[in-house]
């Protein structure tokens, strides 16, 4: 990046494209982790710290898998992938929030 543009274009095209590419893994998360999670936690009075562990480990073992598979389609891309691993924790972390206050806390109130 030779311009001090550069930097701006780079965090839009960021901003504009990582919503696109975290919305099948955040689906998938929200359908076989969070949904039946938020329904424990509302019958067994859950705490926040657990439930935002448990999403964040849902979103590390999807990590896991997704590059399990995409280590036997084609073996040359590693099976640690330290990046993708994080953005899938950032993932977790924000399904976890979002869930908390958008599903779990209302049904406490109700």
């Amino acid at each position: 990046m030779t311009k001090p543009g550069d930097v701006a274009a780079v965090a839009a095209i960021a901003l504009i494209w990582a919503p696109a590419f975290a919305l099948m893994p955040a689906a998938i998360l929200g359908y076989f982790v969070e949904r039946p999670k938020a329904r424990w936690i509302l019958a067994t009075d859950g705490n926040f710290a657990v439930h935002l562990a448990l999403s964040v480990l849902g979103a590390t073992a999807l990590s896991v898998l997704f590059r399990i598979v995409l280590h036997l389609i084609d073996p040359k891309y590693p099976l640690l992938d330290l990046f993708g691993l994080g953005l899938f924790v950032i993932i977790g972390v924000g399904s976890g929030l979002a869930w908390w206050f958008l599903v779990i806390m209302p049904g406490k109130r109700s």
